[in-house]
């Protein structure tokens, strides 16, 4: 309890020194208000924090699984790159046995990824969305495609409804 308050609660108290000038009774029945007046404040101070404790909890919840999620969503956008190699390695592998190897080791990550919430964005065919993909291309799409995905250059990512990576994309005109 601040100072303000203290002085709050002991100007609303009655004195015990008014109290001792009336008669046994009268005095007891003046403690006893006094007494339960206090009790009110002391209540009332006790729920007031209560109160301030659980907001305070949950507020903290919140900000714990918002940084959770921040973390987890920076460590998928740093590693982002490692599966682009991998993905490349599986494309460049000139003997079996070595793509199935590095094809295991991309499955492995697509699962993980998949575990955690991320999925890749892959519209070809649609209309362009500037808030899913950039385009960093233009190029001849059949008749009644201006505006749609011809080719996706470089696979974007969503974790949940947050846009970890745009997809980097061929437009058509």
């Amino acid at each position: 309890m601040d100072r303000e308050e203290t002085e709050a609660i002991e100007q609303e108290i009655p004195n015990t020194e008014e109290c001792s000038e009336t008669t046994e009774l009268e005095m007891l029945q003046c403690e006893r208000d006094k007494a339960m007046k206090e009790r009110d404040e002391y209540l009332e101070y006790a729920k007031r924090m209560k109160a301030d404790f659980e907001n305070y909890r949950r507020r903290n919840a919140a900000d714990s699984l918002e940084q959770y999620d921040n973390g987890r969503a920076r460590i998928i956008e740093d590693t982002l790159p490692i599966l682009d190699n991998i993905e490349r390695a599986v494309d460049a592998a000139k003997d079996e046995v070595t793509r199935q190897g590095v094809a295991l080791v991309l499955k492995q990550l697509q699962d993980l990824y998949a575990k955690w919430g991320v999925t890749s964005i892959d519209r070809t065919g649609e209309p362009f969305d500037p808030m899913l993909e950039h385009a960093v291309m233009q190029g001849e799409g059949a008749d009644g495609d201006s505006g749609k995905v011809l080719q996706v250059l470089q696979k974007g990512y969503k974790l949940g409804g947050r846009v970890l990576r745009f997809a980097m994309v061929k437009v058509a005109q």
